[in-house]
């Protein structure tokens, strides 16, 4: 009778297992982890955590940027302390894109790193950036000049001397821990 009852059992209780193994997959957290970045499917957030994951592409690659396949998903990006640089093409065209948080340790914005944003109206610009690339940002998706977007950076920084060459608005108010002139 044991056996009988273990011989019945045993399939119901390896399909439970496979069941919430399933479901743990399936329904788990939806993030992409691999130490450098994480997309959160939630919140819409992709998050930078390393210098390591930014690679200047070209137009021919940009496509192999690893947050690609989310770039019609994400709204938020939000750069971590420690990373230095964006690099060429990181965040362009990116549908939904609404606003990104840069961190004061980025000196560098790479070519075109946030270039055909058409939702992407504001970025605050540390004093720390020294290296702006041609049309990093500031543009539409067919690369003019946003009217609606604006540059928050400080009076005389390199970010404000950028805007000015490349006739993207901006303002100076307060980034980071500095105070800017208004």
């Amino acid at each position: 009778m044991k056996n009988k009852l273990i011989k019945i059992l045993c399939p119901f209780l390896a399909l439970a297992v496979c069941l919430s193994v399933f479901s743990l997959i399936a329904f788990g957290d939806d993030t992409d982890i691999n130490g450098t970045y994480k997309y959160t499917s939630d919140t819409d957030t992709l998050e930078i955590f390393s210098d390591d994951i930014m690679i200047d592409r070209t137009e021919a690659d940009f496509s192999k940027n690893p947050w690609f396949s989310y770039k019609s998903s994400i709204k938020h990006i939000l750069i971590h302390n420690g990373v230095t640089k964006i690099s060429d093409l990181a965040f362009s065209r990116m549908d939904n894109l609404l606003d990104v948080q840069i961190p004061d340790t980025v000196v560098s914005i790479g070519n075109s790193a946030f270039a055909g944003n058409d939702n992407l109206n504001k970025l605050e610009i540390s004093d720390n950036v020294t290296s702006i690339g041609d049309y990093a940002f500031g543009l539409n998706s067919k690369m003019l000049v946003k009217s609606d977007f604006e540059c928050v950076c400080s009076s005389v920084s390199f970010a404000q001397s950028w805007c000015l060459k490349n006739y993207i608005p901006f303002t100076t108010e307060f980034v980071g821990n500095s105070q800017l002139s208004q």
